[in-house]
């Protein structure tokens, strides 16, 4: 953005911690401001992830891990949340994943992600809570078997992080990720 607050696209490239910027002269009005809108955030607080299970929540600060599939029968579902967020008022999200270090897998597991559709969700704190939360129309769709004892990167969130900042803009502070089960065979979860 020039300092007459036109937007100009600018080609860059970053080689060994150097940026270069070729920039078009003509009708560039100084000073040039450059947004970084990279956003790598991390579930902060015990509560602010789990998942819930026969009508039964349980969150990692319990000692629990988080599951989604089914057990016995019980469809689970877990949430993750991210706070600090600023500043996405104009953003185009081009990538955009969670990343779930994967303790255990039994069998494939057909799930959806969507999001939390408040600019601030706060973390559930009963089943009911979780349940009855607004979600985005934008879901991605995780299926199939995961590598234990490793990180395990999601499919591609972008068109649901960006109903979010198109709802909610430079207000969004949190991405709330609502993991659904969607009819994984009974006994298999990861």
């Amino acid at each position: 953005i020039d300092a007459n607050g036109v937007v100009r696209i600018l080609k860059w490239n970053l080689n060994a911690g150097e940026l270069s910027l070729p920039l078009d002269w003509d009708g560039l009005t100084f000073p040039v401001t450059l947004h970084n809108t990279t956003v790598d955030v991390q579930v902060g607080a015990n509560a602010d992830d789990g998942y819930i299970q026969a009508g039964n929540i349980y969150v990692s600060g319990d000692g629990s891990s988080d599951y989604v599939g089914d057990t016995g029968g019980n469809d689970v579902h877990a949430w993750a949340r991210f706070a600090g967020l600023s500043g996405l008022g104009s953003v185009t999200v081009d990538a955009s994943y969670i990343s779930y270090y994967m303790v255990a897998s039994v069998g494939t597991v057909a799930s959806l992600i969507y999001a939390d559709d408040q600019q601030a969700a706060a973390a559930p704190t009963t089943s009911a809570d979780y349940l009855g939360r607004a979600l985005t129309t934008a879901s991605v769709a995780w299926n199939g078997t995961v590598t234990t004892s490793a990180w395990n990167n999601s499919p591609s969130l972008n068109t649901v992080v960006q109903e979010l900042i198109d709802s909610y803009g430079n207000n969004l502070t949190v991405f709330q990720a609502m993991h659904k089960d969607n009819g994984t065979p009974n006994n298999e979860y990861w």
